[in-house]
């Protein structure tokens, strides 16, 4: 019975690596009961041109189908979003209906009803203050001589103010006590609050 062994070779390796007539008489050897023995393959090493330009090549690919991944990926995400923001337009509104009615059944001593799936949950946001016109805000800013002037440190100003002097800053609006509503799935897993 004869048993034969070949070596196989990437397509795009160097083609000193690559399996010729010429190089494979001194890589192979054929024994008396018709087995052929190949060397052990030689370790690649940059030593030329056309070795670089082999491993630059094989970079390259690899960069290029991490892109490639990366952008199939972004499709599926922005479009598994699209799916979840089509079913909460659809149904949101009543998931949070009923949680409201399930937990008013269970006496209302909860704001979250866990479920197999995830939790819909509600939280009281307090009033508060917020920057409606950036525009306004700034300007008001520049004319008081503020050193400082982001959108954070004004509301931190227009908060200060409204306690003292009870005064609103231009470009700031009151945003009354309102109740959020939240859809949560697992520890650490994403949730959307509205």
């Amino acid at each position: 019975m004869e048993t034969l062994t070949r070596e196989f070779t990437d397509s795009d390796a160097p083609e000193e690596n690559i399996l010729t007539g010429e190089n494979l008489s001194a890589r192979a050897e054929c024994s008396a009961s018709g087995t052929i023995t190949t060397a052990a393959r030689p370790e690649f090493h940059i030593v030329d041109e056309s070795s670089a330009n082999w491993f630059l090549r094989k970079l390259a690919g690899i960069e290029s189908e991490k892109a490639r991944v990366r952008a199939q990926a972004a499709q599926i995400v922005a479009e598994l979003d699209a799916d979840a923001q089509r079913l909460r337009n659809l149904y949101e509104a009543e998931a949070r209906e009923w949680a409201r009615e399930e937990l008013e059944k269970k006496g209302n001593r909860r704001k979250s009803l866990t479920l197999l799936q995830g939790t819909l949950a509600f939280r009281s946001v307090p009033a508060g203050l917020r920057v409606d016109d950036a525009a306004a805000a700034l300007n008001h800013a520049a004319t008081i001589g503020a050193v400082k002037v982001d959108e954070a440190a004004y509301r931190e100003a227009a908060i200060e103010a409204q306690k003292t002097t009870g005064e609103l800053l231009p470009g700031v609006v009151v945003v009354p006590e309102r109740e959020s509503f939240a859809i949560r799935f697992g520890k650490g897993d994403s949730s959307a609050e509205i």
